[in-house]
């Protein structure tokens, strides 16, 4: 972990307006954040950089974020994952927790009340 930092959190969204507004709010909040906008560079990212954290969308180009952690969970990668999505059906939930993401954001939602409190709970319990 970054010792001048809370956290490093991986952020992976595709829309990139809506990353660079929780890049800006969790940088505020200090959090160091790694940013893509595409699966790959984020597999890419993990397989070389230690982070705390990983936020990640639901729906993304070409994998969805469910598949996109249980690929990392294969690999043996337990980093803790809070997945966003505009979905609030129940196979999509139930599939997040088979993958073993620790919470599960519906969007939208508020930075202070939902996201940051999310984010915080989830470092505590993984330490």
């Amino acid at each position: 972990m970054n010792d001048e930092k809370k956290g490093t959190i991986l952020l992976l969204e595709d829309e990139s307006g809506f990353r660079a507004l929780l890049k800006e709010i969790l940088d505020g909040a200090d959090y160091h954040v790694i940013d893509f906008g595409v699966a790959e560079a984020a597999m890419t990212a993990l397989d070389e950089s230690d982070v705390d954290l990983i936020l990640l969308d639901h729906y993304l180009p070409g994998i969805t974020g469910l598949d996109f952690l249980g690929q990392l969970r294969k690999k043996g990668n337990e980093t803790p994952a809070i997945v966003m999505t505009i979905s609030d059906e129940l196979p999509t939930v139930v599939n997040a927790i088979r993958v073993q993401a620790v919470d599960y954001l519906q969007k939208p939602f508020g930075a202070v009340e939902d996201l940051l409190p999310a984010i915080e709970k989830c470092l505590n319990n993984a330490h």
